[in-house]
């Protein structure tokens, strides 16, 4: 029985001495870009494939000058909603790979940070094996201020057989963190907010509250529900891109419009506050296409405007270009909610969309 309290004891005084223990998790990163879960803007002369678990993807050289830019717009990041990087109080870069025991030998990569080459990360590990390889950037004159044009030239022009796995990159403060952390982050500052549709059964269906856009002369506030978005004017030229860069859906990660399929365009609207005669127009591939859609109702209730572009020549094959002007100049008080604007191949499928029956908009969403 002595023996039996004696271990007890003996247990009891151990786990006090390891309550007061505590591991610190590694703080997680101020920057970081997952190429296969976030976009990413590849040159022509290399792939780039995710894995089938989402957590890598496989960039492979085809050709000379193999380049990636994190974000959908190729140069800058906080276009592409990654936001820039602060570099003066973020020096350590951790890069997680793996390449190819089959790539040529001294294959290296660098990082280029407001268009000039900063980083030299050094001969890759060719051992088909994940490293996490972290550069000091605090004596790097280049690594400073913020950077907001980043590249990622995954290979020299030296090798011809090149293929490696990169699951991130990622800018911390300090050697440590960089070298501790784990991969995941529940922070998500700069992650990159999904552009596009979320119903694949629409023609090409945009929220702006759900997803990116750009806007000018335009101050945009997301309801609390997140349903919808409020555009007040603030000055001449009001106007919005849908996507996360101006003018261009499919690098913004929307897609174009099949505009040979698609010729209504619908835009679920509310006006808040207007002067009679305000509306707005649309173009395409830098043309107007609607110079003027019919005067929005102005009786802060919930209205559906739809307008017609079998007639306009100019709307026709694959649109990329897209913007629209919510307002006209000639308002100066003017404020509007915008749930959606949508393309489908009819009024009728626009209405139907509207009403709930999706079956009838269509199956080539953006």
């Amino acid at each position: 029985m002595k023996k039996v309290f004696a271990l007890v004891l003996a247990l009891a005084v151990m786990c006090t001495m390891f309550a007061g223990i505590s591991v610190s998790a590694a703080s997680e990163p101020a920057w970081v870009w997952y190429p296969a879960n976030q976009q990413n803007v590849v040159g022509a002369t290399v792939t780039a494939t995710n894995s089938d678990d989402g957590a890598y993807t496989t960039f492979t050289k085809t050709g000379g000058d193999p380049t990636i830019y994190p974000g959908p717009c190729a140069g800058d990041l906080e276009q592409g909603q990654l936001s820039a990087i602060d570099a003066d109080s973020n020096k350590f870069v951790a890069v997680k790979y793996r390449a190819s025991s089959s790539c040529d030998a001294q294959a290296y990569g660098q990082l280029w940070a407001n268009s000039q080459m900063a980083v030299n990360l050094g001969e890759y590990i060719l051992d088909d094996e994940w490293h996490n390889l972290v550069i000091d950037c605090t004596e790097n004159a280049l690594w400073t201020g913020a950077i907001n044009w980043f590249r990622f030239d995954v290979f020299d022009d030296n090798v011809t057989n090149a293929s490696i796995d990169l699951e991130y990159i990622a800018v911390f403060a300090s050697q440590a963190d960089a070298e501790a952390w784990d991969g995941s982050t529940s922070a998500g500052d700069n992650a990159g907010n999904s552009t596009g549709s979320t119903d694949t059964s629409g023609a090409w269906i945009w929220y702006p509250a759900n997803f990116d856009n750009v806007v000018n002369s335009l101050e945009a506030v997301k309801s609390d529900d997140g349903s919808y978005v409020t555009y007040t004017k603030t000055g001449v030229d009001p106007y919005i891109y849908p996507g996360a860069c101006a003018g261009a859906l499919t690098e913004g990660g929307i897609g174009a419009v099949d505009a040979d399929t698609n010729k209504v365009v619908a835009v679920k609207y509310r006006v808040v506050n207007g002067e009679a005669g305000t509306y707005g127009s649309l173009w395409a591939n830098s043309q107007p296409v609607a110079a003027n859609m019919g005067e929005y109702v102005l009786d802060n209730e919930w209205h559906l405007l739809t307008y017609d572009l079998s007639n306009v020549e100019s709307w026709s094959g694959s649109v990329d270009w897209l913007r629209y002007d919510i307002f006209d100049d000639n308002v100066t008080n003017a404020s509007i909610d915008v749930e959606y604007v949508g393309l489908f191949a009819s009024t009728a499928a626009a209405e139907a969309w509207e009403s709930g029956d999706n079956s009838a908009a269509g199956d080539n969403a953006g």
